[in-house]
């Protein structure tokens, strides 16, 4: 039976055995992304820039003096040390891939979070990929009520009268409410057509230095967001991946702020499918949110893109992705041992 490696395909201790380290590799390998693509392509800036692909006949030629800066500045270093240690750790390889791009181009198969219409158009890819969608809704057990805050019925009431619903999401990594909950309700705070919900996440609202809730907000540490969105018409994040794929399940545009981590080209992403407005910084401030809200509260198209692109997720099961991944490289692990047999 075949070896196959089903790993996180940012894990290193992983790519050691696919770089030619000594130990126990895998007959195949199978990396499972939940980032947008970290590949170097002259299809597009790179990861961190937070860029739009650059159009026209000379974009491939901007893209390549974008990644060559780029990796100078931020991805060499960290790459020619991890080179050295998988030299220290015995790789009998002589050449080895930067580390971002590597992680996806190690596994014999790379299978992503997400779907393709969420991410910039690569027509000059040579990769084995697959998407997987994203989690689907789980089905709510009988009986069980889920743990909401005391003001939950507003909720529902504000919808039936007409109100736009905004939800302001701090994240679980960046997690400063001055960057973008405090803002938010700040500039929301004299709209009567609008119902503001503010989500801390690491810290009850009582907990909150500064915290003042305007008459057309609500507040509360979580909520689940199988509960919340449905009434959502409005989300403003900074750029947590899988947050933007449960939103985008649900086809609700989004106010992006986030430049951390995979954040910056996340909110680019959004920008250029239209389903968002990218402010590109870790702290807008309450002026540039409440324009961007404003904006795709008053323009039908951000949520209609948004609905549109919730349709790509019906396509993906990912029980069935992963099983037919799997079954996919026995076959193919299947043929080659008969063909070597043969060769014998």
């Amino acid at each position: 039976k075949p070896l196959i490696s089903l790993y996180d395909q940012a894990i290193g201790g992983h790519q050691t055995f696919l770089l030619g380290v000594p130990g126990i590799k895998p007959d195949a390998s199978i990396g499972i992304s939940t980032q947008p693509l970290m590949l170097h392509s002259n299809d597009t800036f790179p990861m961190r820039a937070g860029k739009q692909p650059h159009q026209g006949p000379d974009a491939r030629a901007i893209h390549q003096k974008a990644y060559d800066d780029h990796g100078d500045q931020f991805e060499w270093k960290i790459s020619k040390a991890w080179w050295v240690k998988l030299k220290e750790m015995g790789s009998t390889r002589d050449d080895f891939p930067q580390v971002l791009d590597g992680m996806n181009r190690n596994p014999d198969l790379l299978i992503t979070m997400g779907v393709p219409e969420f991410e910039f158009p690569r027509p000059g890819l040579e990769l084995n990929l697959r998407y997987l969608g994203a989690f689907k809704k789980p089905q709510k057990k009988s009986g069980v009520i889920p743990d909401l805050p005391s003001w939950w019925d507003d909720l529902p009431k504000a919808k039936a009268a007409g109100k736009k619903i905004v939800v302001v999401s701090q994240g679980t990594v960046e997690t400063n409410p001055n960057d973008l909950i405090l803002p938010t309700l700040e500039a929301l705070k004299d709209r009567d057509d609008v119902l503001v919900i503010g989500t801390f996440y690491i810290s009850e609202p009582e907990e909150v230095p500064g915290l003042v809730v305007p008459n057309n907000a609500r507040v509360a540490r979580y909520i689940p967001h199988d509960d919340l969105l449905p009434f959502v018409d409005v989300m403003v994040g900074n750029g947590g991946f899988g947050g933007v794929q449960k939103t985008l399940m649900s086809g609700i545009p989004m106010v992006i702020s986030g430049v951390a981590q995979d954040k910056a080209v996340v909110g680019a992403i959004a920008d250029f499918t239209g389903v968002g407005i990218n402010l590109g910084m870790q702290a807008p401030g309450a002026e540039r949110i409440g324009e961007a809200v404003k904006k795709i509260l008053e323009d039908p198209s951000y949520g209609l893109k948004a609905k549109e692109l919730s349709k790509a997720f019906d396509r993906y099961d990912m029980q069935k992705v992963l099983d037919n991944a799997v079954q996919d490289v026995v076959r193919d692990w299947q043929k080659q041992r008969k063909r070597a047999t043969r060769e014998l």
